[in-house]
């Protein structure tokens, strides 16, 4: 068993706009949302390779509740602590034409140090 920890997971979606204009109305062509962090990464590649792994950590919102979801549906089993506010989204977004890669990561949630103490 193989047990990963994040402190600041998020989901992270990508999204591809051809001709991505800024300052204009874009539509995305590709979207794909995963669960991520490094754990989770982690986490997702020893359960692709057979391996039995638990994913451990913060999580909070619907963000957290859809990440964990996506994980138990993976076969990963899930320890997490929950906590006020909501996970993260990182957003990519790719332009085929340009080779351009953007990234927009959302603030997290906080994590007290009570919390971090039990």
């Amino acid at each position: 068993m193989i047990a990963t920890r994040d402190v600041e997971s998020g989901t992270r979606q990508n999204h591809g706009y051809s001709g991505f204009a800024i300052g204009g109305t874009n539509r995305a062509s590709i979207e794909q949302i995963d669960a991520g962090g490094k754990g989770i990464n982690v986490a997702k590649a020893a359960r692709q390779l057979g391996c039995p792994a638990i994913a451990l950590g913060f999580l909070a919102g619907a963000n957290g509740r859809w990440i964990a979801d996506a994980l138990q549906s993976m076969g990963i089993l899930c320890d997490f602590e929950w906590v006020p506010g909501e996970t993260r989204v990182n957003l990519k977004i790719k332009d085929p034409l340009t080779g351009t890669e953007t990234e927009i990561n959302e603030p997290g949630f906080q994590v007290e140090r009570t919390t971090c103490s039990r």
